[in-house]
């Protein structure tokens, strides 16, 4: 199947983010790829971005290069945008606002499960312009594990 104008786009841009963090660690595309298990062409793909990247091997080059996933993905949402108003059919949309990203990293530390269940039921609410008023109360852990079983934004613990 042929990539699209979408994906080339968003590829290529990623692999300019490699390429530049690559180049200020004073790699080569060889030294790189040796440290990827990988070959110097491989990576040459990657940078040109002719070869897709797969969200693993994006979290290992981040590694290796040392730098934030969030650096190689900056420019992502803007080419997105520019090349597509629209999302292409079967695709999902996948989080690429800095903001996004720290949410996700802000909900993957949270100490519980029940923790993460509430926020979820809020942050629904929030979307759904249903957010809680003050006269319902904050949403506050019961205990350090989290909220009670059973409760949920809006109900009474």
């Amino acid at each position: 199947m042929p990539r699209s104008a979408y994906s080339s786009a968003i590829a290529t841009s990623i692999g300019q983010r490699i390429m530049q963090a690559r180049d200020r660690r004073g790699l080569s595309q060889s030294q790189l790829a040796e440290q990827l298990d990988l070959s110097y062409q491989q990576v040459q793909k990657y940078e040109k971005g002719t070869s897709g990247i797969t969200v693993g091997r994006l979290v290992q080059i981040a590694a290796v290069l040392d730098v934030d996933i969030e650096e190689l993905l900056r420019d992502v949402l803007q080419v997105a945008e520019q090349t597509a108003r629209y999302r292409p059919p079967g695709q999902h949309e996948i989080i690429v606002d800095t903001d996004e990203l720290r949410l996700v990293k802000a909900y993957r530390r949270l100490p519980s499960a029940p923790w993460r269940t509430h926020l979820m039921d809020y942050v629904r609410l929030l979307g759904e312009g249903q957010a809680l008023s003050s006269a319902q109360g904050a949403i506050e852990p019961d205990s350090p594990a989290g909220p009670q079983s059973g409760s949920r934004p809006g109900s009474s613990h």
